[in-house]
């Protein structure tokens, strides 16, 4: 929904008037959809994972941020300051900067600061580590939930 809203909103400032602005922006809808898309990729499955094993939202929801803040954190330290062999792919455990680094790409833009980009690894690779934990996420669920039935 925040997407649609924005979309209507740069329409309308089109100086043709908003038709003509949803008629010139059209063809950013499927890269707007491809995005929200990898966004909840990046997002939904550690949440329903997290969710199959707490029985109390507040603390799912605490345990959630605390684990995406975690990896972020300690997936940047890693990718930029260790000189072991294999520490690029650290990155690959951050679902915050893939879903970034898949927005920018997806948009055609780039940034260099980004833990992707630091470690080089395409935004693409990040996207299909992504569908991978998705799958194994469901995977765990599936086989909780069936345990609780």
């Amino acid at each position: 929904m925040p997407q649609f809203v924005l979309f209507v909103g740069q329409a309308g400032s089109d100086p043709d008037g908003l038709f003509r602005g949803l008629l010139n922006a059209a063809n950013t809808v499927p890269k707007i959809v491809a995005v929200a898309i990898i966004y909840a990729i990046a997002f939904v499955p550690l949440g329903f994972l997290v969710a199959t094993f707490s029985e109390r939202k507040a603390i799912a929801s605490s345990i959630y941020l605390a684990v995406m803040i975690a990896l972020t954190a300690i997936a940047d330290a890693v990718v930029r300051n260790a000189t072991f062999a294999g520490a690029k792919w650290i990155a690959l455990t951050t679902p915050l900067d893939i879903a970034d680094a898949a927005n920018a790409e997806v948009f055609g833009t780039s940034n260099p600061n980004s833990l992707m980009s630091v470690a080089g690894i395409h935004p693409y690779v990040g996207v299909g580590a992504l569908i991978v934990f998705a799958i194994a996420a469901s995977a765990i669920a599936a086989v909780r939930y069936r345990r609780l039935m």
